[in-house]
């Protein structure tokens, strides 16, 4: 499916002489690297370390086939259709925030190049939030990441601000066993200059001239297949390849002929390749991981049955007594009675309805707060990313390098365990990933280090129950989550406070 198409920013005069992007021979790269000096490639957006919701990363990425919450949105295209065990009612909501600081303890090598001082990603955060209707579902979420890359002699530093965005609906089957989503993924980048002695580590960098600017959307979609009362649990997720492209105005060209905006020679395309994600999660332990969804309709449909059936009734006795009154003025009265007294039966319904239902609903949140908290998860997922043709990296062309990126498929597997060592009070996770690098640095072949391997863990620790704000109740239970990544020339840590279950 062909994306949307690019919108590039226009570029201030002021930064295209600064960038000698007009008038001059082609520039050099910020390395000893060859310079990139022409229009015919495009620019490859992926992402290799896991940045995501702290659940997940402490899961080391494998999240598809749990798909739990707003943290299972980034995930798994159909997420939002899949009931938490704690969800008692026929609507719930679900929101989410968390930050993290990847590369916040020392020089990083963000995109795996085998070389540090590169770049460094100053902060990273999620927010995301889920509507469900009874099987149905919908959800967004969005993440935002910023790094930047320091000037040099030759070029000066580029602050680069992405978005990366998920919007999908779901809907459950077979008794909330097999939930389907489609949605759109979506792209924003930013790209400024740096401005002149600008820290390139503080929370709020100072720039100057917008470069260029991008956006595009494509495709998404999902399943996750739950039985009921089941162990494990699996899900798969496929994201179609995005592309964005377009002319940007006020663009100059050089001696050479090549079209720069910036000071950055103008790619033809802008490019995500595609990206299958499969897993699947095995619990062991009494905890149950499936456990059957009660739908409140269904519970109620008997009360409700019941009382249809006595208004039915009492219908069509106040018709046969009120056909017997030959007299207008007795049925008259007659009739203004029997509705006077209606509405006092169908108040009295209601009420006794809602009682019941209260109930009901008691019922479910007990079933849950009484089922035992021990157990251990283990989640296992492949994530396959296609190629890119004729592309650099993102960082390459924020270095004017050429640099190849994105020529081969790569393989990212993973793995997550999950556990409660203190029940009711803490859960544990712990997780790998391997990191396949993207760049072909032919001929300097040993620069590159090769894939990495992550080591991910995080903990969720209760702290209290009380409202906040009078935004909930007195019996909210809240909790703080601290979770990190460690590579190597890769750190990431994060902290979040939401509610426990």
């Amino acid at each position: 499916m062909q994306a949307r198409r690019v919108s590039w920013a226009r570029p201030l005069a002021a930064a295209l002489t600064a960038a000698g992007a007009a008038g001059a021979a082609c520039p050099p790269a910020a390395s000893s690297r060859a310079p990139l000096c022409r229009n015919d490639y495009n620019v490859e957006v992926v992402q290799g370390p896991v940045l995501a919701p702290l659940a997940v990363l402490a899961m080391g990425g494998a999240y598809a086939a749990i798909a739990d919450g707003v943290e299972g949105l980034g995930s798994n295209a159909a997420a939002s259709a899949v009931r938490a065990p704690y969800a008692a009612s026929w609507f719930s909501y679900d929101f989410s925030y968390g930050a993290s600081l990847p590369g916040a303890f020392g020089r990083t090598d963000f995109d795996n190049r085998g070389e540090v001082g590169l770049n460094s990603t100053a902060f990273f955060y999620t927010v995301g939030g889920i509507l469900q209707w009874g099987p149905f579902g919908i959800g967004a979420n969005a993440d935002f990441q910023r790094y930047t890359i320091a000037s040099t002699d030759t070029t000066p530093g580029s602050v680069v601000n992405l978005g990366n965005f998920h919007v999908s609906s779901a809907y459950a089957l077979l008794g909330h066993q097999l939930f389907v989503g489609a949605g759109l993924r979506g792209l924003r980048t930013v790209v400024h200059t740096l401005s002149p002695g600008a820290s390139t580590r503080a929370i709020f960098v100072s720039t100057r001239d917008q470069s260029l600017s991008m956006l595009g959307f494509a495709p998404e979609l999902g399943f996750v297949v739950a039985p009921d009362w089941s162990p494990w649990r699996l899900g798969a997720t496929y994201r179609f390849p995005l592309s964005t492209s377009g002319d940007p105005s006020g663009v100059a060209v050089d001696d050479e002929g090549v079209r720069r905006a910036g000071g950055f020679p103008m790619p033809a395309r802008v490019l995500q390749p595609g990206e299958l994600q499969v897993g699947a999660v095995l619990s062991a332990g009494p905890r149950p991981l499936n456990p059957k969804w009660l739908n409140p309709h269904e519970q109620e449909a008997t009360v409700r049955a019941r009382i249809a059936e006595r208004r039915a009734a009492r219908r069509m006795s106040h018709d046969v007594e009120l056909a017997r009154l030959a007299d207008p003025v007795a049925r008259a009265a007659r009739a203004a009675e029997l509705r006077a007294r209606e509405r006092r039966l169908r108040e009295e319904e209601d009420t006794h309805f809602d009682e019941w239902s209260s109930l009901l609903k008691d019922a479910r949140r007990a079933r849950y707060r009484n089922w035992p908290r021990a157990r251990i998860q283990v989640a296992a997922e492949v994530v396959i990313t296609g190629t890119s043709p004729d592309a650099v990296g993102l960082q390459s062309f924020l270095r004017r390098e050429d640099v190849p990126s994105g020529s081969k498929r790569t393989i990212q597997p993973r793995l997550g365990i999950e556990g409660e060592p203190i029940p009711y009070w803490m859960i544990a996770r712990v997780g790998t990933y391997v990191e396949q690098t993207r760049y072909r640095l032919s001929p300097e072949p040993g620069l590159l280090a090769g894939a990495r391997q992550h080591f991910t863990f995080g903990i969720e620790q209760k702290l209290f129950t009380s409202g906040m704000l009078g935004l909930y109740s007195k019996q909210t239970e809240w909790r703080i989550t601290f979770a990190g990544d460690v590579a190597p020339r890769y750190q990431n840590i994060g902290l979040s406070v939401g509610t426990w279950h």
